[in-house]
């Protein structure tokens, strides 16, 4: 006979306290997972390399205090990885970092009955990693996945509640034996947003994790790159960290040795966060200022208004933004396109506001046209697609 399901609580008083444990202190937790995020080719698997080897030799950590310099008994560390060659990569790199290599391991992936070894899945294959590490006893102090993306098996990264239920048997497993998840990440190609709304697919991977490192080039100067922390959940942010990339010979990668990282100095957390883009919320902001100004009177020609933006250092883009979010209207009146406010916006004791848009019904019948219109690079001769005359076009749709 089936029971009723039922709600089960868990009072704060019989949880037993612990402090927060720490791979790499103050930076990399462990038992938890971590990302490090960032463009192509800046030195993200070279930092996760200078971990696995600090961690297999036990050597301490930089830019750090005096108690975690020290020399620490030596882990074990796996690392996953589906774009560099463990021979002529991989290998090289940990050598290069001063690795202690018989205290570091490739997974290979799950062998079943027939012997045939299937790539390791994060949605499914979590279980034999805590199989082999209760089986063996051996539990790594790190495990490095890069990129972490390439593990997803047959979960959709763009999927919030997929990545999710992906993640939470990971971040389990790693609270169960201490281990600490460091996952590589790249970045999408959101050039106007900042911080973990710059890595690729779904929130929930920067949500999931506890700390997000941004690995970035020094713009004051091109050899250099900057770490620094863009999420962190478990105290005040640490220092951001400067390094440089040389080969194992000391000379710049492209000579003789394998590159690693070599790190310089402490830096302020906030450092070089701002978005990376020519069009910053304030430049929106003033865009939509000269919109609401240069449109007050009522309508006027589009290339008017693009001519006057450009005069006043806006640029298309920015406009286009603002154009987007204040649901400018634009018609085309005797072969010329005009731009107007929408009656959603005007002025009321000296101040601009927006009313919220009443909903449009779904049409029960197709449109006479049926025709979509697809946003576009405009130029100021032609700077709207060419939909019927009698048609309105309005938001983002008239770009």
């Amino acid at each position: 006979m089936s029971t009723r399901p039922r709600l089960v609580l868990r009072c704060a008083k019989s949880v037993q306290g612990s402090p927060v444990r720490w791979l790499w202190p103050g930076r990399i937790p462990s038992g938890k997972l971590t990302l490090i995020a960032g463009d192509p080719g800046l030195g993200k698997s070279l930092v996760c390399a200078d971990m696995a080897a600090r961690v297999s030799t036990g050597r301490g950590w930089p830019c750090t205090s005096d108690a975690a310099r020290v020399v620490r008994e030596p882990g074990m560390v796996w690392i996953l990885s589906c774009e560099d060659d463990e021979a002529d990569t991989l290998r090289p790199r940990l050598e290069a970092a001063g690795a202690d290599c018989a205290r570091v391991y490739f997974p290979q992936g799950v062998s079943g009955d027939d012997k045939h070894v299937r790539p390791l899945r994060l949605d499914t294959h979590v279980v034999w990693l805590e199989e082999f590490v209760q089986t063996t006893g051996g539990v790594p102090q790190l495990i490095v996945i890069d990129p972490i993306t390439a593990y997803l098996g047959q979960v959709d990264a763009h999927n919030q509640a997929e990545v999710r239920g992906m993640l939470a048997p990971l971040c389990a497993f790693a609270q169960k034996y201490g281990v600490a998840i460091v996952g590589v990440i790249h970045l999408n190609k959101r050039e106007d947003a900042s911080g973990v709304y710059r890595i690729s697919g779904s929130l929930a991977f920067p949500a999931a994790a506890r700390a997000v490192w941004w690995v970035k080039c020094d713009p004051d100067d091109p050899n250099s790159r900057v770490m620094l922390p863009t999420k962190f959940n478990l105290g005040p942010p640490p220092s951001g960290l400067r390094m440089t990339i040389q080969s194992a010979a000391g000379v710049e990668p492209g000579g003789l040795g394998a590159p690693r990282v070599c790190w310089e100095e402490e830096i302020a957390p906030d450092t070089l966060l701002a978005p990376s883009t020519p069009e910053s919320l304030g430049a929106i902001d003033d865009a939509k200022d000269f919109l609401l100004s240069a449109l007050e009177d009522g309508p006027r020609p589009a290339a008017e208004i693009l001519a006057l933006a450009d005069s006043r250092g806006i640029s298309k883009g920015t406009l286009s933004r603002a154009r987007s979010e204040l649901n400018i209207i634009t018609n085309r009146v005797q072969g010329r396109w005009h731009m107007r406010l929408p009656p959603t916006i005007r002025k009321r004791a000296g101040l601009w506001v927006q009313d919220a848009p009443t909903p449009t019904p779904t049409p029960t019948t197709p449109t006479p046209t049926g025709r979509i219109t697809e946003p576009c690079e405009v130029a100021i001769e032609n700077p709207f697609p060419d939909p019927p005359a009698d048609e309105i076009v309005t938001g983002a749709g008239a770009d």
